[in-house]
């Protein structure tokens, strides 16, 4: 496939590194290695725009308003005649590929990997329609899509994992559960503070683990929760983790922990519980509902639930047998579904299709 001279242009104008952006990633890295030329274009001087490009030829874009939006298309224009494709990932970005295609007739691919239901307007029915393909992460995506877009053109490219990054370790001895992502209010950690209370008098010395940036959480309001409640020694705030430092966290913990009150498009970390052996006592939000498997995998709780939340950490923690039980059966669903074998199995079809 290699040396086909036009490059595939992935458009994410966020500027903040999510599930989104790891999804749009792992897209671009797979198309690499099968040859392709690719190359992003996201909002200028963001993280996002900062971690990617070391790695790819990156385009600077202005933010996701209407002028932006124009001036990205004017800009974008000028590299027209380069271009064989476009993925969009956002609303924004699908405008800015839908006028690409009107004018310069480039084909456009419109990713939906967000959270919230597809907007059935006659505008986004013309837009998803002269769309090529529209790529879902999700059953559940794919079928808020069902009265747009046909079922055959619409790709089912489920999230990959990196197993070997994130390899399958034994149980730590120690009671500790965790918790891996940003600190915002979506992301339920007041809850799974609340759960911890609960849990605190039947799982011995219990701790929790806390890794991730500060968004419109603070760690010191999480701290302060913990600290009323009476287990403010029982959480640990780790900070920030980069992504090769994920892994490491992950198998200092017995159980994997996303206590989302929404959201959970594409829940990668979701998958590196499970990769690292790690059953995930989950909220029933986003694409959760898909793969954790409850009583198999992992648990489902009712988002919002520290008591329901409780229940099933105690579960796990006071039963090693079944904890580790559910941690290879964890790894053995990564392996057959969401391994980079089958990710690349899934798109090389595609690949040959643009």
């Amino acid at each position: 496939m290699a040396g086909r001279g036009k490059k595939i242009l992935h458009i994410i104008n966020i500027p903040w590194y999510s599930g989104l952006a790891g999804y749009a990633i792992d897209l671009a890295r797979f198309m690499r290695e099968e040859g392709e030329e690719v190359a992003f274009a996201v909002s200028g001087g963001s993280r996002l725009y900062d971690i990617l490009r070391g790695s790819y030829e990156t385009i600077p874009l202005p933010g996701r308003t209407a002028a932006g939006s124009v001036l990205s298309i004017f800009r974008l224009a000028k590299i027209r005649r380069e271009l064989k494709a476009v993925f969009a990932y956002t609303g924004s970005s699908c405008f800015i590929a839908f006028f690409l295609f009107l004018v310069f007739g480039i084909r456009f691919v419109r990713v939906r990997a967000e959270k919230g239901l597809v907007k059935k307007n006659i505008f986004n029915r013309m837009l998803h329609r002269t769309a090529f393909r529209v790529i879902v992460p999700t059953a559940f995506i794919m079928d808020d899509f069902k009265d747009i877009v046909s079922r055959d053109r619409i790709m089912l490219l489920p999230p990959v994992v990196d197993t070997r990054a994130f390899g399958y370790a034994e149980l730590p001895p120690e009671d500790t559960i965790g918790i891996v992502g940003r600190l915002g209010r979506i992301k339920g950690h007041r809850v799974l503070v609340e759960a911890l209370s609960l849990s605190a008098g039947s799982a011995g010395q219990l701790r929790l683990l806390i890794a991730g940036d500060e968004k419109d959480v603070r760690w010191t309001d999480i701290r302060a929760s913990a600290e009323r409640l009476g287990i403010g020694n029982r959480v640990e705030y780790l900070g920030y983790a980069g992504y090769g430092l994920v892994p490491g966290i992950m198998r200092q913990a017995r159980v994997g922990i996303i206590s989302s009150l929404g959201s959970e498009a594409v829940s990668r970390v979701a998958l590196e519980w499970m990769s690292v052996g790690r059953p995930v006592v989950a909220s029933r939000v986003g694409i959760l509902g898909e793969i954790v498997r409850d009583g198999f995998n992992g648990f489902l709780v009712d988002p919002g639930d520290p008591a329901q939340l409780s229940a099933k950490i105690v579960k796990l923690l006071a039963d090693r047998a079944l904890n580790e039980e559910m941690g290879r059966n964890a790894r053995a669903f990564i392996e057959e579904n969401f391994s980079p074998a089958v990710y690349r199995k899934n798109i090389s079809g595609f690949l040959n299709s643009l």
